[in-house]
């Protein structure tokens, strides 16, 4: 078992948003003025741990979960009767209810594969997984702006299909 401490977080939320400060700082740099003032926000939609921040004036603004005031969002979706729940709380009743509980889905964007939630008795892909938790990131937003445009960070590994099914994620947020 791999044990997990508060600084093995605290690591990943700095490597992620060093990543998605550069990010951001490319794709402003990218095309003609138009483009550059439409993109201000970048998500870090991770298999384990989800984020979103603002680059502005040379500065990142990491947003906070509104709840826990942690920078970072579990990628976890569960589903409570007619209740979706996004984040630590869903990764709470991963053990207590593992068929309406679904982690690790970012691994499958891109293929046909389908999660069954029981509570539902329906199926649901990893597209319409990340789309929830893209929603849940951005209740984070604290400013009252509203997400125009975003970078939304993926594995360099990642081929067109499963960037493609990124995208199509971000659309249905």
């Amino acid at each position: 078992m791999i044990r997990r401490t508060l600084a093995d977080f605290e690591n990943f939320a700095n490597f992620s948003f060093v990543f998605l400060k550069k990010a951001l700082e490319l794709a402003k740099s990218v095309g003609g003025r138009n483009f550059r003032n439409m993109i201000n926000f970048g998500i870090d939609l991770g298999t384990t741990n989800s984020a979103i921040a603002k680059f502005e004036n040379g500065k990142v603004e990491i947003f906070r979960n509104p709840l826990n005031l942690k920078q970072t969002l579990p990628s976890v979706v569960a589903f409570r009767k007619n209740r979706v729940i996004v984040g630590d709380k869903a990764r709470e009743y991963m053990q207590r209810d593992p068929n309406n509980v679904v982690g690790l889905f970012k691994r499958k964007m891109g293929t046909s594969e389908a999660y069954k939630i029981a509570s539902l008795e329906m199926k649901k892909t990893p597209i319409q997984l990340s789309a929830e938790v893209l929603k849940e990131l951005k209740k984070f937003i604290h400013t009252g702006e509203n997400i125009e445009a975003a970078v939304i960070t993926i594995p360099a590994s990642f081929d067109t299909i499963q960037s493609n099914a990124t995208k199509k994620a971000g659309y249905e947020a």
